[in-house]
């Protein structure tokens, strides 16, 4: 005679089956649970980035700097070969607005992340192709865009290899 197994016994409970017609959902790859996290952290540290860039510029703009920001309105008026503070309130609007549209698009393409649909993989590629180009261009402009590129690089061959791919492939209808 066996003894009494604790509650559930030696064996996991049997699951319940997927409802008629439905296959199975597989479970996320590490390849994409990666590239979702680095594209919540992206896009979290372009929303909040982005959102100081264009505070920064907006009290520039208003004359009267807090007293914080008076130092970058100081070396922006006075740096050799500077145009001056307007030319330096326009690139931090353009960096702003730029990283601000970066957190806004890469927080969305994570959070969708979890769907298997074809569009969200080419989507991301897509957005992160789009990415490097602007990182790329910056990078020849003089910009520090290294670290930001090899990101984005590390991004788009995640999601480009088998596994990732795989995920996203149609799921048949019917029982598996």
């Amino acid at each position: 005679m066996n003894p009494p197994h604790p509650q559930g016994g030696p064996y996991p409970a049997p699951q319940a089956p997927p409802p008629h017609g439905a296959a199975p959902r597989p479970e996320m790859p590490g390849t994409v649970l990666v590239v979702r996290v680095l594209m919540f952290v992206g896009g979290i540290s372009g929303l909040i980035l982005g959102g100081i860039a264009l505070y920064i510029e907006s009290a520039l703009a208003g004359g009267e700097a807090p007293i914080l920001l008076r130092p970058i309105e100081d070396a922006a008026a006075f740096e050799p070969g500077s145009g001056g503070p307007e030319e330096f309130g326009r690139s931090v609007l353009v960096a702003g607005a730029v990283t601000l549209v970066y957190g806004v698009v890469s927080t969305l393409l994570a959070s969708f992340m979890g769907k298997r649909s074809p569009g969200i993989l080419w989507g991301a590629v897509a957005f992160q192709v789009l990415a490097t180009v602007v990182l790329v261009l910056s990078l020849l402009a003089g910009e520090s865009t290294v670290v930001p590129l090899v990101f984005t690089l590390f991004i788009i061959a995640m999601m480009l290899g088998a596994r990732s791919r795989a995920f996203y492939k149609p799921v048949p209808p019917g029982p598996v």
